[in-house]
């Protein structure tokens, strides 16, 4: 019965936050779940060219990149660089990483390595 209500308060947490970031609770349910068919280390590595900036409302603001067609991916906290990405706020970077699952925002960026951009 405690496992029961374990899951149910997770997922009351997700629809939640969902709705505190407006984003669709399908997606994040779906998110929360999780991919298992794919690691970090099966994909392949992309590279982003944008600006980063902060999003989101305090105490939940978290990085992205706003990519040069407008639109934005949030950069994944558990990536070790993201420290010091938060440095780099407005400016542009290339980005080289790996989309990756996140339960909050469906995926995220990890990024490997990164360069000034233009």
């Amino acid at each position: 019965m405690a496992g029961l209500v374990i899951i149910c308060k997770a997922a009351l947490f997700a629809v939640l936050l969902a709705f505190y970031f407006g984003i669709p609770a399908h997606g994040v349910q779906e998110a929360a779940m999780g991919d298992t068919t794919n690691s970090i280390m099966q994909q392949d590595t992309v590279v982003i060219t944008g600006r980063i900036f902060v999003t989101g409302h305090e105490p939940f603001t978290v990085l992205a990149i706003e990519r040069e067609d407008g639109s934005a991916v949030v950069i994944s906290a558990d990536d070790p660089l993201y420290k010091e990405l938060w440095s780099y706020q407005n400016k542009t970077l290339q980005c080289k990483g790996k989309y990756i699952p996140d339960p909050l925002h469906g995926q995220a960026f990890y990024v490997i390595n990164f360069q000034k951009g233009k």
